[in-house]
């Protein structure tokens, strides 16, 4: 059989390719959750950086100022939270460890909040405490956005 591919190499070529199209499904899911996130730390930023023009102009009235200093520390930390949860969902896992799959639900949610509320999808929430499970917490969440998506 000269020229002829063999059932070995079309198998070895379907392999190869599922795992190319598996590599271009993580690569658009993790586009998806970049612009997610990105919305998610732009509004704290936005707030951040009009409360600081505020105070610059607010200077001679220490106690606005203080308020907004306030602000900004609440919006500090809510660019800490976003922060590390994307970061402890998308480490490499080499084994699967326990995760709160409420937190992971909670997480998709608020990183798809925008498009689903442009997409009037409203989402009603009855989680019943506590959901540990032993999981690889990316997989799960690139599940749950799937899903909502």
């Amino acid at each position: 059989m000269t020229g002829a591919a063999s059932y070995e190499d079309l198998e070895r070529r379907l392999e190869l390719t599922e795992l190319a199209l598996q590599r271009c499904e993580r690569l658009a899911v993790a586009g998806r959750y970049a612009g997610a996130i990105m919305h998610e730390v732009n509004n704290p930023l936005a707030a951040i950086t009009n409360l600081v023009f505020l105070s610059e102009l607010q200077v001679e009235d220490p106690k606005q100022v203080l308020r907004n200093l306030k602000v900004i520390e609440q919006q500090l930390v809510t660019l800490s939270r976003v922060t590390r949860q994307v970061l402890s969902f998308h480490r490499d896992e080499p084994v699967a460890r326990e995760y709160d799959l409420i937190e992971i639900v909670e997480s998709a949610l608020k990183l798809h909040s925008a498009r689903m509320t442009s997409g009037n999808v409203a989402v009603t929430k009855d989680f019943r405490a506590p959901a540990i499970a032993s999981v690889f917490g990316s997989d799960i969440l690139q599940v749950v956005s799937n899903l909502l998506l």
